[in-house]
């Protein structure tokens, strides 16, 4: 049953290979990639290949194929392979039908056993951890879902496609983008060390997900920011088994940890992110800082479209407990309420949270100043912001980055954040906008209403901020510093 699935994938790593090889130098292996993404990490990393001195020497590969084919498409030059994610045997259990997924056996639901049936036959018997970790945790699992990089096993069939890719181009610089692609990298380097040598080996850290093994990264426990972590969560995720969940959690850190140890360098995108590898690595890696740009705003600014009597107050990011826009909302109803003038817009993905956002503002008879804008292309980004009065950044997490203070310097508008991460390199509070402390909503609306109420101060700040923007953040300084790192292996 196996073997036609094999072929197929036989057929395309030998098209692969006669379509690249002595084409592509540097392959970067990617969570995702756009078009189809919207996440800034994955923005960041194409506007710097795309805008890099040999875009047409790249190949990107990810893993997000749901079937059993190879994909390809090209996106501004760069070429992309989309991988099928499953391997065979998982193929096959998804083919079980619905109504046998359904059945329950002593709560374990009938549709996951033959899965764990293959796993223990595939990998061995010192592997049922994997078994246990997917019937236990599947069964009741924690919002969020559950990390896998402790599970091996999850990146074998990945891990081996990727180590054929490498050693049949010839690739000289593999860039893992991100922490999944990060741990899928070591793993295949682990299995196959041979078709790995002399690869320079690079890691594009761009998230907290090395400091915190949570699902959502968020590194805050009952309003409290984690600087050591103790797995306290596990009691707020997994109250049902909170010991077995500090177990998977702990197994999650320490193979992300082992898995930024395979690579020759690593790429950090703030000054936070550097201080949090190098504390982590105990300063034992070469950890080199490039700061995401912003390309693609227009060269002019357009007349907003808005009622003069309108203050249109502006949040953009994924729509998620991490970037809080959800708990903003709920601290906003008094100051909605006393001013009709104020029309919250929310850009962003995130269909779970938005629809607690949408039943919040409708409970609260304030859905009319709520504006649920949904997922903006850059042009569409761009012109909302420049029709904000202001854009408002109610993080809880401590953000890795944070692009949207370089887009919205771009169209001069003001921003107010919360302080945390890196926020405090891409906000100088009082120049080129505000920062208050995490969680104080009061201060966070005091400064947003001194933006709104002087168009003069709103004027000064944003073209501080643009002129800020322009020297710490350009594509030129960007690619410098890119290249100084990627270029040790040409």
């Amino acid at each position: 049953m196996l073997r036609p699935m094999r072929y197929k994938i036989d057929s395309a790593l030998n098209e692969i290979e006669s379509t690249f090889k002595g084409v592509v130098s540097t392959l970067i292996v990617s969570d995702e990639y756009p078009p189809e993404t919207t996440g800034g990490a994955e923005i960041s990393m194409h506007e710097l290949v795309r805008d890099s001195s040999a875009p047409d020497r790249h190949l990107v590969i990810k893993f997000t194929g749901n079937d059993d084919i190879f994909r390809f498409y090209t996106e501004d030059s760069i070429k992309v392979i989309v991988a099928p994610k499953l391997p065979p045997y998982e193929i096959l259990n998804n083919s079980i039908p619905k109504w046998a997924s359904k059945l329950n056996l002593f709560g374990v639901r009938i549709g996951d056993i033959p899965l764990s049936i293959l796993y223990a036959y595939k990998f061995g018997l010192n592997n049922l951890r994997t078994t246990y970790y997917k019937l236990l945790l599947k069964r009741r699992k924690p919002s969020g879902g559950i990390p896998a990089d402790a599970m091996p096993e999850n990146y074998t069939y990945r891990a081996k496609i990727l180590s054929e890719i490498v050693s049949r181009l010839g690739i000289s610089r593999v860039i893992s983008n991100n922490t999944r692609s990060i741990v899928l990298t070591k793993n295949s380097i682990t299995r196959s060390p041979d078709q790995w040598a002399g690869v320079h080996k690079i890691a594009y850290v761009r998230d907290n997900r090395f400091f915190c093994a949570r699902h959502n990264q968020i590194m805050v426990v009952k309003d409290r920011v984690c600087t050591n972590c103790d797995f306290s969560c596990s009691h707020e995720d997994a109250p049902f088994a909170h010991h077995d969940f500090r177990m998977i959690l702990k197994a999650v850190r320490e193979e992300r940890l082992s898995s930024l140890k395979a690579f020759d360098d690593i790429i950090v995108t703030s000054k936070y992110l550097h201080k949090q590898i190098n504390n982590l690595l105990q300063s034992k890696a070469s950890v080199h800082i490039v700061p995401n740009f912003v390309s693609g705003a227009p060269k002019q600014k357009k007349s907003p479209c808005k009622s003069e009597n309108e203050r249109i107050i502006t949040i953009v990011g994924s729509i998620n407990e991490a970037k809080g826009q959800l708990e903003f909302i709920r601290n906003s109803v008094e100051n909605l309420r006393s001013d009709k003038r104020k029309i919250i817009h929310i850009v962003g993905r995130g269909e779970r949270v938005s629809k607690e956002i949408a039943e919040f503002c409708h409970i609260n008879k304030i859905e009319n100043q709520v504006k649920m804008r949904g997922f903006l292309d850059r042009s569409n980004l761009f012109m909302a912001i420049d029709e904000a009065d202001v854009v408002v950044l109610p993080t809880i997490w401590p953000e890795p980055f944070g692009r949207v203070p370089l887009e919205a310097g771009t169209m001069r508008t003001p921003v107010v954040a919360f302080d945390g991460g890196a926020y405090r390199e891409t906000i100088v509070d009082g120049h080129t906008g505000y920062l208050v402390d995490r969680g104080d909503y009061a201060a966070l609306w005091r400064k947003i209403d001194q933006i709104l109420e002087d168009e003069q101060l709103r004027s000064q700040i944003g073209s501080s901020a643009y002129l800020y923007v322009k020297e710490k953040y350009s594509n030129l300084r960007a690619k410098e510093a890119y290249h100084l790192v990627v270029g040790k292996s040409d």
